[in-house]
């Protein structure tokens, strides 16, 4: 791909290369199969907008869902769930858990500010 780093409508400030407009070939197509869009001068991928986002989308899930039975964390009840990150059966468990853990870091503090006032 041949660049051209020639500034295109008034010189730079300090007339540093490195300040000079990036631009690529006018008339350029996406290299998408198929696809006729024209890319901008300014647009440094090969691929149009469509294309491009298209080929950087990474799929975090499997088509198929495995469902896998799981215990909860805060009841100790049993569920089923295709998410392999999940660890509560509800939303109720989840915040009740998450309650829990902070009155537990609300303890800890106050037993740490107890313990520096009485030293």
């Amino acid at each position: 791909m041949d660049v051209d780093t020639r500034g295109s409508w008034a010189p730079p400030a300090s007339g540093r290369r490195s300040d000079r407009v990036r631009t690529y070939h006018e008339g350029r197509v996406c290299a998408e199969p198929g696809c006729t869009t024209v890319l901008s001068m300014y647009n440094p991928s090969p691929r149009c907008a469509i294309h491009q986002r298209q080929a950087t989308i990474v799929r975090f899930r499997r088509l198929e869902s495995v469902e896998v039975q799981r215990l909860c964390h805060q009841c100790g009840g049993q569920f089923v769930t295709t998410n392999p990150r999940r660890k509560y059966c509800s939303a109720r468990c989840r915040s009740h858990a998450f309650a829990a853990r902070e009155r537990a870091m609300r303890m800890t503090l106050q037993t740490e500010v107890s313990d520096r006032q009485a030293a």
